[in-house]
């Protein structure tokens, strides 16, 4: 049986579902599984320097995240993919500097990126950050890529994600 994350920004009236791709990064799906055993809703916000993505630095911790192999990678995600990055609060310089709305000072940071088109990673890459693709959007993805594009000039929007039932 699939498992399988519902998406929705409310304040667009959106939803939207995920596939999770456990034949693919099963040890961050089952960890990604575990934290959303309480729904999140987040803030997310539109990249400056990657293309189509949008994204949130304060996903719930995952457990033993440090040891947490990188699975699925890629640098070009493809519309729909979903991608978890994790960098210890020490490892990288500024993160300290980040907005505490977003990141307080000596937190780890727990990402998703939402790609909505054709990305490229390469320069996050080349700062350090190393993403996971788990998840897929398989439905809604439309809706979702142009509520994403609109955010560019309207703004963040809350996204809610949780397990589908």
């Amino acid at each position: 049986m699939d498992r399988r994350i519902a998406l929705a920004i409310p304040e667009l009236g959106l939803s939207a579902s995920v596939r999770m791709l456990v034949d693919r990064a099963p040890l961050t799906c089952a960890a990604i599984w575990e934290a959303l055993e309480t729904r999140v809703e987040r803030r997310l916000i539109h990249t400056s320097t990657t293309g189509p993505v949008v994204f949130f630095y304060n996903f719930p911790a995952l457990r033993d995240a440090k040891n947490l192999p990188i699975e699925n990678h890629t640098i070009y995600p493809k519309a729909g993919e979903i991608l978890y990055f994790f960098q210890p609060w020490n490892g990288l310089r500024y993160l300290e500097e980040f907005d505490p709305e977003w990141l307080r000072p000596g937190d780890d940071v727990h990402e998703l990126f939402f790609a909505y088109g054709a990305a490229n990673l390469r320069l996050p890459t080349e700062e350090g950050w190393r993403g996971s693709v788990w998840g897929r959007i398989d439905a809604g993805l439309d809706e979702f890529a142009e509520a994403c594009r609109r955010m560019r000039m309207d703004g963040t929007k809350r996204i809610r994600l949780s397990r589908e039932t």
